[in-house]
């Protein structure tokens, strides 16, 4: 059986998320949007920035298969609540989901209560 560690806080739609691998296993970027940005004649840049969002990427190398499905039902709607460590310490926020993948890996029983996967997503703020 699998055992999951959940100190660093992050939750999906109220479900908590495992702490991911520290191999990889999580990564997040901060965006700035503008409305628009121009530099003038003498090179001075001049921007409305509008926001700063933030995309986590998730990396699950092997998570159990009940745990994942969990996570994916989670992930399900159009937009859902989120909390992510950033470096401010926990944010969160309104989100959507990008792609997700799975890679199941069955072992040798066969019962369902027996596979296991890799899970890849990422979550993009509103």
């Amino acid at each position: 059986m699998l055992e999951y560690h959940y100190t660093l806080g992050m939750t999906i739609n109220g479900v908590a998320l495992p702490d991911p691998p520290y191999d990889g296993g999580y990564s997040f970027s901060v965006a700035d949007l503008d409305i628009s940005a121009e530099r003038d004649t003498t090179g001075k840049l001049h921007r409305d920035r509008v926001a700063t969002k933030i995309n986590a990427q998730f990396n699950y190398n092997l998570i159990g298969w009940d745990k994942a499905r969990e996570i994916l039902a989670a992930l399900g709607d159009a937009e859902f609540s989120a909390t992510i460590l950033t470096f401010d310490g926990t944010h969160s926020g309104t989100y959507y989901c990008g792609d997700r993948s799975c890679a199941p890996i069955w072992l040798p029983d066969g019962t369902k209560s027996k596979w296991i996967t890799s899970l890849k997503f990422n979550i993009i703020e509103y």
